[in-house]
């Protein structure tokens, strides 16, 4: 059993409602399980924002959270190599992105 503090990575996207069917499709039948495929990743959850303060319409309206093992799971032969080598559908879905970010935490025990 690692020592080493577990992590998540969470990646906030926009995406036009009109490129939503398709990138839902993407997200959940090629990277979704691409990155689970990956060793180190625990878990995959997806969410889609519903309330909020948006400055426009398509604000950052998906979220995904990634469970971690450790932060080592961001430094995996298999991970690096799928980040730096995209397939088509993952080009064409970057065109349809309008923004996102990516944040990486690592988790801080708790003790009493």
């Amino acid at each position: 059993m690692s020592t080493k503090p577990r992590a998540i990575m969470a990646v906030t996207m926009a995406v036009k409602p009109e490129n939503d069917e398709e990138f839902n499709r993407w997200y959940n039948e090629e990277h979704v399980p691409e990155r689970l495929e990956c060793p180190g990743f625990v878990v995959a959850r997806r969410f889609k924002a519903v309330e909020g303060e948006f400055e426009h319409q398509e604000a950052l309206n998906y979220l995904a959270i990634y469970e971690l093992e450790s932060l080592d799971t961001l430094k995996g032969e298999l991970y690096m190599t799928r980040a730096a080598n995209h397939t088509e559908w993952t080009k064409r879905i970057g065109q349809l992105r309008l923004g996102g970010q990516r944040y990486v935490y690592e988790e801080i025990p708790i003790t009493s």
